[in-house]
């Protein structure tokens, strides 16, 4: 079963990079943020890092961003929802958090951005 506190009861730091720490120990699993009794995050831990899923809610409950992270950068799929629940963004990163792939909409469900990108190590994933 996965460790889950709240963000008030974590530490961050720089001191070897960007760590979140319970009780000065490196944090292995997830941290919830809440904002006036509700959950607004919920964020995945490894030693210390972000790993694993990631996601951010609106006040209504609904999903406003979705997203995975591998040794504290954001890689994999990542979506953000406009508060209709509407898709409005979606990225592609690699495993090093360059975005390989961007597409955005309106409000209207129109595409307004779709990019691809070599990313900068090239086609290596």
């Amino acid at each position: 079963m996965t460790e889950r506190v709240n963000r008030e009861q974590t530490t961050s730091d720089t001191e070897d990079g960007w760590m979140v720490r319970l009780n000065g120990v490196p944090f292995t699993g997830e941290v919830v943020d809440t904002e006036n009794g509700r959950v607004v995050a919920v964020t995945s831990y490894q030693d210390g890092l972000e790993h694993g899923p990631s996601i951010e809610y609106y006040p209504d409950g609904s999903k406003q961003v979705e997203g995975q992270s591998a040794g504290g950068h954001a890689v994999g799929e990542w979506r953000e929802w406009y508060p209709s629940g509407k898709l409005k963004s979606y990225k592609l990163l690699d495993r090093w958090g360059d975005i390989r792939k961007t597409q955005m909409w309106d409000e209207n469900d129109v595409l307004i951005v779709d990019r691809e990108s070599q990313g900068l190590h090239g086609g290596e994933w």
